[in-house]
């Protein structure tokens, strides 16, 4: 499986950098790794981090966001998937 090989998977996502619009922090590299199954990548988009800005009383930055996430993860046993998923439904849900 190509998530389990690092090198594969670092040779594929350098590749992936040099499509145009994939963006300098790779939101959506990690979000196409958790439409592959990859429970520990999150996706850090507009939602999680608006929710993330409000809970913390300040500005999220994309690689601050991975971080908490994998740590809050790991205290509560879960992965940072069902954060991430859990943050965007609640936030995709707002008027």
């Amino acid at each position: 499986m190509l998530l389990k090989d690092v090198e594969r998977t670092s040779s594929v996502e350098a590749r992936l950098n040099k499509v145009r619009g994939s963006g300098t922090q790779g939101i959506r590299t990690g979000y196409l790794w958790m439409l592959a199954g990859d429970d520990f990548q999150v996706k850090p988009d507009r939602h999680v981090l608006k929710w993330m800005g409000h809970v913390l009383g300040r500005r999220i930055s994309v690689v601050e966001a991975r971080s908490l996430l994998a740590v809050v993860a790991t205290q509560l046993d879960i992965t940072p998937w069902s954060i991430d998923h859990a943050i965007w439904k609640k936030m995709s849900r707002r008027g």
